[in-house]
């Protein structure tokens, strides 16, 4: 798994692991990035990462995490939030 990706559109993608200490580690490096980055979009992937940017009033657009027979649902909220047909 993965942290965090930065794309070259400028959004940030975020992904925690499952492990919430691990999720809480990360929090200060993902701030620092944003404020470097200032990306147009920040996009949970999955709930936990959405709550986890809630706690820090991140605000953020949530796409399903595409394990346990999400991947469809989350390839669609890619398409939509980045206006792919």
């Amino acid at each position: 798994m993965f942290p965090f990706i930065l794309t070259t559109l400028g959004n940030l993608l975020i992904q925690y692991e499952r492990e919430n200490r691990r999720s809480c580690v990360k929090i200060p490096v993902l701030l620092e990035i944003k404020k470097l980055m200032e990306p147009e979009t920040v996009i949970a992937i999955g709930r936990k990462a959405e709550k986890a940017l809630a706690m820090v009033s991140v605000e953020s657009k949530y796409i399903r995490h595409p394990s346990r027979g999400g991947a469809k649902k989350f390839e669609d909220g890619i398409h939509i939030i980045f206006n792919l047909d």
